[in-house]
């Protein structure tokens, strides 16, 4: 009996507003869009600071698709070209050219 009367007393003297759903709704769309807002901003960070990474010497010249998966390559490497065919299992060097192709011809 004592300890109905001391919970009553307690919830009597317990003046907190009660919450709607629409209160924890508000706070749920908030959070979220918090969220959202923090990884469109870290990424954004991470793009624009992170080191972009150059191929260096190998350059590709030209390619062409042959199907589905499979492409021809004219890559440079330096001052030699070479003809490449790339597929989704392998990639076979086709031949390696003697003369260079001129880039503006294409």
């Amino acid at each position: 009996m004592i300890s109905w009367l001391y919970s009553a007393a307690t919830l009597a003297a317990d003046k907190s507003p009660m919450t709607t759903p629409t209160d924890k709704l508000g706070t749920l769309v908030m959070s979220l869009l918090g969220v959202v807002a923090l990884l469109i901003a870290v990424l954004y960070f991470a793009r624009r600071h992170m080191p972009q990474f150059k191929a260096g010497p190998i350059k590709v010249v030209a390619q062409t698709q042959l199907g589905a998966r499979a492409r021809l390559l004219l890559v440079e490497v330096g001052e030699e070209q070479m003809l490449i065919s790339v597929s989704g299992n392998d990639i076979r060097l086709i031949k390696a050219l003697d003369t260079p192709v001129n880039k503006e011809s294409e």
